[in-house]
């Protein structure tokens, strides 16, 4: 019973998504409009390879991807209307959509792949792109269940809680399996059962 009580702990911190605030960023038709994005670089090592997509950040890579890099320059670009103009060397990988169209409107996912499991930085935006005088702006709205890092959240999967969880996860999967192979009837007597043995064992003395 407490492994299955462990088992269930463990599958729900390993499979229940983090909540973070929605970024929302305003931005008017024919203008430049900046999504943003940054991580962490300590040394010439932290810098990795990244990507942005047009759509909510999957498991793995991105979605509908509109550009690369390898963490030092652009390696694959969608069109020249998406441009990385941040120091890409020192982490600021903000996206910059040239002469914003309505079109532009949308969820973009910023992936930053970080060495190691389950330890990219995500970061979900929704842009929206409005005629008129506008004016830039990014406000937070809600909480978005899912977004598993929002400008520099980590997700709560990485070494250290692997290291923890993996012994716990694997005796309650071993402990379920056990239970499941023991054939029926071994370890357990019904009050019938008993009964009858008791009855095999009396003997009548004439």
């Amino acid at each position: 019973m407490l492994s299955y009580i462990c088992l269930n702990w463990v599958l729900l911190v390993l499979f229940t998504g983090c909540t973070v605030s929605e970024l929302v960023v305003i931005g008017e038709v024919g203008q430049d409009v900046t999504v943003p994005c940054r991580y962490s670089v300590r040394s010439r090592d932290s810098v990795t390879s990244m990507c942005w997509g047009r759509d909510r950040c999957p498991n793995s890579k991105c979605s509908r991807p509109i550009i690369w890099t390898d963490g030092w320059r652009v390696t694959e670009q969608h069109s020249s209307r998406y441009q990385l103009k941040g120091d890409l060397q020192k982490g600021d990988v903000s996206l910059t959509i040239v002469n914003a169209k309505e079109t532009d409107s949308g969820i973009y996912c910023c992936r930053v792949e970080i060495p190691g499991w389950f330890n990219d930085q995500l970061v979900n935006h929704k842009v929206v792109v409005k005629k008129g005088q506008v004016g830039p702006g990014i406000e937070r709205r809600g909480l978005v269940e899912g977004d598993c890092n929002d400008m520099g959240f980590k997700t709560p999967f990485n070494p250290i809680c692997l290291m923890i969880l993996w012994p716990l996860l694997l005796g309650s999967i071993t402990d379920c399996f056990v239970a499941f192979r023991r054939p029926q009837g071994v370890g357990s007597h019904s009050v019938l059962e008993d009964e009858n043995h008791a009855e095999e064992n009396v003997y009548i003395m004439q």
